[in-house]
């Protein structure tokens, strides 16, 4: 079986698609409902047969990007990383990044989003460094979900991150020629 498409009511369909036997060899299916025409269903169905041959399913988890970041944080950053850099993510983290895209489920976090925020965040009175430091977490934390199998594509890679830049410093010498 590779999947099958289920009526539930005026255009409204579920599909079943087999994704084969998961580590603890237990059939794992992919379950979705679909609005629209029953061709619509039979496009996702194939959609996600590709998705499936190309190594790039995920499992269907409502992860929120808050929960992902905090799980991040207590156990990869927590494992591999300085008391001041915890300090830091866990700042920037809970400070400014969950605040405003936290609420999004992780298959649902979009480009446009995460542009929005970097907008947004370079209004913020924060130093540029600072600053420069929430895309790189943002997209350390999505690298880790891609890997995990929770996003086939880290959304963080089709966005132009914000860039610090250092001011020049000045010396006194400059100020009296």
């Amino acid at each position: 079986m590779k999947g099958s498409i289920i009526s539930k009511g005026k255009d409204t369909w579920k599909i079943v698609v087999s994704m084969g036997a998961g580590p603890d060899g237990k059939r794992r299916r992919h379950i979705e409902t679909v609005r629209g025409r029953k061709s619509a269903a039979q496009k996702r169905i194939n959609e996600l047969l590709v998705q499936k041959e190309k190594g790039i399913i995920t499992p269907s988890v409502r992860l929120t990007l808050g929960e992902h970041l905090r799980n991040w944080l207590a156990g990869y950053v927590r494992s591999s990383c300085s008391p001041r850099t915890i300090d830091s993510y866990e700042s920037i983290a809970e400070g400014h990044i969950i605040p405003h895209l936290g609420h999004y489920q992780l298959k649902q976090l979009h480009p446009q989003a995460i542009q929005e925020y970097y907008t947004e965040a370079e209004i913020i009175p924060l130093s540029r460094r600072t600053v420069a430091k929430h895309p790189r977490l943002l997209s350390q934390a999505l690298k880790y979900a891609v890997r995990q199998g929770y996003l086939g594509v880290n959304p963080c890679s089709l966005v132009d991150a914000p860039r610090w830049q250092p001011r020049r410093m000045r010396s006194l010498e400059e100020g009296r020629k």
